[in-house]
């Protein structure tokens, strides 16, 4: 068996732990059964880091973070990984704690893949000469870049030239319920089900969604609220000032499963988000459950949907402009079901088997270096 395992490339999945924000656990999920697929080339490790539970205090939260620090050495002493893939994002803080890890990585001579989910490339340059220093010195360092939209590689590209080696692979999406059962599910009500499904931040647009509706002069529409966040209290004080509790409900944050069956069961999936995404995966689980998607121009989204073939576009922070979308889409069934049909076959775009030849050829590549 040892035999066996001294042949393949050794990988240290380094992630966030399940309580972390956004869609990583998700994402994480999926790259396990993408590494599953690779076992005849590979085997790895995960381990925990960056996000310590939540709830501690400063001293807690130090000591936690210096107990990760000890453990991701001491796997690689034990494990002795060729390769250390961090689950990360980009931004001021994110640098400064991977940059600890990546100098760890260097001094055990090992490769070190920095996967960035989401960040502030576009911001680098109105960094002062200090940070960007400082950043430059970090993307330099790392031996490749793994970025989820194609607008983050023209940025570094066009900033950092052949310096920075970085590699475009989307996130795999894996649905846990067949995407085929999604129209069996749905029902023939003249009350439609329109769904947010995110962090209940200012960026996400969640304030935005509940203002839209006030909008709409119709009842024939549902809006199903699903996340918790800092503005959980504020959008409950706007769903009542807008006299909307009728309409409006806010569901909470429930498991994956349940969420999917709920897309399942629901017509419409709006994004009005202006955050920095990486790689939304509320949203393309939307897609492949062949939602009709009204949604914002983030990133990864424009490369892979079209208007009106998969979506409606909307500005960002246009709550009215959010309802006028929203209003055709209830009035057009036809725009629904094509939509619907053309976001399910987009699903092959995020299988674990695509994903998993595309990292192959990356983990290959700097094994062979």
């Amino acid at each position: 068996m040892k035999s066996i395992i001294k042949n393949k490339i050794k990988i240290l999945l380094a992630t966030p732990g399940e309580e972390a924000e956004g869609g990583i656990a998700s994402v994480v999920m999926g790259l396990e059964k993408v590494l599953e697929l690779m076992s005849g080339e590979m085997v790895y490790k995960k381990i925990l880091y960056a996000k310590p539970k939540r709830g501690l205090n400063k001293l807690q939260r130090s000591s936690a973070e210096i107990l990760q620090l000890f453990n991701f050495i001491g796997t690689i002493l034990f494990f002795n990984p060729h390769i250390i893939h961090i689950q990360s994002s980009f931004d001021k803080k994110t640098i400064l704690r991977d940059s600890i890890h990546l100098l760890i990585t260097r001094f055990f001579r090992k490769k070190f893949v920095l996967h960035a989910h989401g960040g502030e490339w576009h911001l680098i340059t109105n960094w002062n000469k200090l940070w960007l220093g400082y950043a430059n010195w970090f993307l330099t360092r790392c031996h490749r870049i793994i970025v989820t939209s194609t607008e983050e590689q023209k940025i570094i590209k066009n900033q950092y030239g052949h310096r920075v080696n970085v590699s475009k692979i989307y996130n795999p999406v894996i649905n846990p319920i067949n995407p085929s059962d999604c129209n069996d599910m749905k029902t023939s009500s003249p009350i439609k089900k329109i769904i947010f499904a995110s962090r209940f931040i200012e960026t996400k647009g969640i304030l935005d969604a509940i203002r839209s509706t006030s909008f709409l002069q119709r009842n024939d529409f549902k809006l199903l609220l699903f996340g918790e966040g800092q503005l959980l209290n504020q959008a409950k004080s706007i769903i009542m000032e807008l006299k909307m509790q009728d309409t409006v409900t806010l569901m909470g944050e429930i498991p994956l499963e349940e969420l999917i069956k709920q897309y399942m069961q629901s017509d419409i999936f709006i994004f009005p988000s202006y955050h920095l995404e990486g790689f939304p995966m509320a949203f393309f689980y939307a897609v492949t459950c062949g939602m009709a998607i009204i949604t914002t121009k983030v990133r990864p989204i424009t490369d892979f949907l079209s208007e009106p073939d998969n979506c409606l576009w909307i500005d960002s922070q246009n709550p009215k402009m959010l309802a006028e979308k929203i209003d055709y889409l209830l009035d057009h069934a036809e725009l629904r079901q094509q939509m619907s049909d053309n976001n399910k076959k987009l699903a092959t775009l995020f299988s674990v088997e695509k994903i998993a030849d595309q990292l192959e050829e990356v983990y290959t590549e700097l094994n062979s270096k």
